[in-house]
């Protein structure tokens, strides 16, 4: 899948990862002008199956993604391009 990082101005594109059947993935995303402390928001093109998707800034224009399968059984998502929103300061 991909995701794509919005800050409100400007759009990049970034790939990502094809999610599995692991209990977790994380992929690190440029989010250019992100800092920690921002509200990042990460929103799937779908319907996530029962897993759950969060993101944080780590760095000064990184956010990391974690999608997590809550479910015990495996599931594989589909190819898509997913938004990485930055909120900004809460």
């Amino acid at each position: 899948f991909f995701f794509q990082a919005e800050d409100g101005i400007r759009d990049d594109l970034v790939t990502g990862v094809q999610t599995c059947a692991l209990r977790s993935v994380t992929q690190a995303v440029t989010l250019t002008g992100c800092v920690i402390g921002d509200d990042i928001r990460v929103l799937a093109p779908y319907d996530l199956q029962g897993c759950q998707a969060t993101a944080s800034v780590t760095s000064a224009n990184t956010a990391t993604i974690v999608v997590s399968n809550l479910t015990g059984s495996s599931k594989t998502l589909a190819s898509g391009t997913w938004k990485v929103i930055n909120r900004g300061q809460p």
